[in-house]
C-alpha cells in the first residue's frame, strides 16, 4: 500500500461520518472538505525548501509524541501555511461549500490523517520525508481540485487560488479580518 493509499485508508466512513457530526456539515461536504485539506497540505509540502521542511517535520515530531496534542495540530498548519492560513482555509471551505469554523476541524484532522502516515513510513526524519514527497509529487498534484493544481504549478503557492464558487452562508474574509482585531 502506498503513502495515498495509507492516507485514504484512515479517512474512512466512520471518520467522515464523526466529523460531519460535530461540524454540522452533510457527510458529502465533509468529505470533500478533508480531502481538499489534505491535498492542499501535501502540496504544500512538496514545495517547501529542505529548511522549512526540516521545521514542519522537527514540530510534527513534538506533536505527535505528545508533547502538544492539546493545540489540535494547529501549529502544524501553522507551520505549512504560515501567514497563508486563514485564506487557504477560506478557499478550501468555499470550494467544498462548508463554514470556515468547520474546516478548521476538518484540517486539523487531515494534518492527522497526512502526517500519521509520514510518522509511520519516515519516522520523520527529513531525508525520508523529502524522498517520500518527491516520490509521490505528482499523485499529490493530481488530488487537487484542478483549478488549485493550475495556480499552484505555475507559481508553487497558495497566494493566487481563487475559487470560483461562492457560498452565502460562508464567512467572508472581511469578516475573518474583523474577528481578528
Amino acid at each position: 500500500m502506498n503513502f495515498i493509499e495509507k492516507i485514504n485508508k484512515l479517512i474512512s466512513a466512520e471518520t467522515i461520518n464523526k466529523l460531519s457530526s460535530v461540524t454540522g456539515e452533510s457527510i458529502v461536504a465533509t468529505e470533500k472538505g478533508i480531502k481538499t485539506a489534505i491535498s492542499m497540505i501535501l502540496a504544500s509540502l512538496t514545495y517547501k525548501s529542505n529548511e522549512e521542511l526540516d521545521l514542519i517535520t522537527k514540530q510534527a515530531k513534538t506533536t505527535f509524541n505528545g508533547a502538544e496534542q492539546d493545540q489540535n495540530f494547529a501549529v502544524i498548519l501553522k507551520s505549512i501555511f504560515g501567514d497563508q492560513l486563514e485564506e487557504i482555509l477560506f478557499t478550501a471551505a468555499t470550494y467544498a461549500k462548508i463554514k470556515q469554523k468547520s474546516m478548521h476541524l476538518i484540517a486539523n484532522n487531515a494534518v492527522v490523517c497526512a502526517f500519521e502516515v509520514m510518522k509511520e513510513l519516515t519516522g520523520f526524519g527529513l531525508e525520508a520525508v523529502e524522498s517520500l514527497l518527491i516520490k509521490n509529487k505528482a499523485e499529490i498534484l493530481n488530488l487537487l481540485p484542478t483549478d488549485f493544481n493550475q495556480d499552484l504549478t505555475k507559481k508553487a503557492t497558495f497566494l493566487n487560488i481563487k475559487t470560483k464558487v461562492t457560498d452565502p452562508y460562508l464567512i467572508t474574509k472581511e469578516e475573518i479580518i474583523q474577528t481578528k482585531n
